[in-house]
């Protein structure tokens, strides 16, 4: 099984809910004129777009945990101690705030790395500014300081020595402006190349690996059972629960039992016998050799993988 699949489809998802959310922002942004009104939609929308491109990095990071640059982050005793259940989000939060807690341009060099695209070269002066902004309106009220002065680019920068103590400018076009860009460099320079480098990562294609893995007789060719659209999404499984049982009955090893009765409980919700085997309670300590193996192996993909093996909401009648 691929680290990697359905990596696409878990961050188009994220992806396109933050892009959605920025949309809004726009939206409200072009019907409000109040001040107060118009600072919040820009902090949201700035940290909209902050927390899209962490939740990115973060499942790329899932999926390819050797590309963690070794010094973005710490992790002390007490955490390994304390949070045993939960250490590989702990790691990635340790990872990724000491990323983000950076300069924008070296985290963007990062971030485009691991994922593997162009470097995002756009309009990065700006987005600076713009964070810098942001920083501002939230930690001095607006008012600029030799941060903002130090951290802006030439080319970008909305103040100078003498404004130092004063309010920066801000007004409904600037916010609007730079949400834009935000939108913009989230779709254009990070969705549309990773949609074109990973959108072959279909869930079928991913539930085929798993099937072959798994089975490899003839009587479980996998478009034997499930039904697929051509966009790659599961319509429905082939057999109703009196056919599965016959096959049951007559044709699977035991193994073959443990393994589709685990899918098939996974794909219905609930199925409590098949055959003498119970759903629900079975003496994993029983299972070995290969059997164990692939048993583990599928609990771990259905665990973290839960729309596998799972009828796509959108196309159910």
């Amino acid at each position: 099984m691929k680290r990697n699949f359905l990596l696409w489809n878990i961050v188009k998802n994220k992806a396109d809910t933050s892009i959605q959310e920025i949309e809004n922002v726009l939206y409200q942004l072009k019907t409000n004129e109040n001040k107060i009104v118009l600072k919040s939609l820009f902090v949201y929308g700035v940290s909209t777009f902050e927390n899209a491109l962490s939740d990115i990095l973060k499942e790329f990071f899932k999926a390819f945990p050797e590309k963690i640059p070794e010094s973005s982050f710490s992790f002390s005793k007490e955490h390994i101690i304390n949070n045993t259940d939960i250490i590989l989000d702990i790691f990635l939060e340790s990872a990724i705030n000491k990323l983000t807690y950076g300069s924008l341009e070296k985290y963007l060099s990062t971030f485009t790395q691991v994922l593997a695209i162009d470097k995002i070269e756009q309009d990065i002066d700006k987005l600076i500014e713009i964070k810098e902004t942001r920083n501002l309106m939230v930690h001095n009220n607006l008012i600029v300081n030799s941060i903002y002065l130090s951290k802006c680019k030439p080319s970008c920068i909305r103040a100078d020595e003498k404004k130092i103590s004063k309010e920066l400018p801000f007004d409904k076009d600037y916010a609007y402006n730079s949400i834009e860009l935000c939108a913009i460099i989230l779709r254009d320079c990070i969705v549309i190349p990773l949609e074109k480098k990973y959108n072959s990562y279909t869930k079928i294609k991913a539930m085929k690996e798993i099937w072959e893995y798994l089975f490899n007789s003839l009587i479980l060719e996998f478009d034997d059972y499930w039904e697929y659209d051509k966009l790659g999404n599961l319509k429905s499984f082939k057999l109703d629960e009196e056919d599965i049982m016959s096959y049951f009955k007559i044709s699977f090893s035991t193994t073959e039992k443990i393994l589709v009765s685990q899918i098939m409980l996974h794909y219905w919700g609930s199925l409590r016998n098949i055959d003498g085997i119970s759903i629900d309670i079975f003496n994993i300590n029983a299972l070995y050799g290969e059997r164990k193996d692939k048993f583990f192996y599928l609990q771990n993909a259905l665990l973290r993988y839960p729309q596998l093996f799972k009828q796509d909401i959108s196309i159910k009648n």
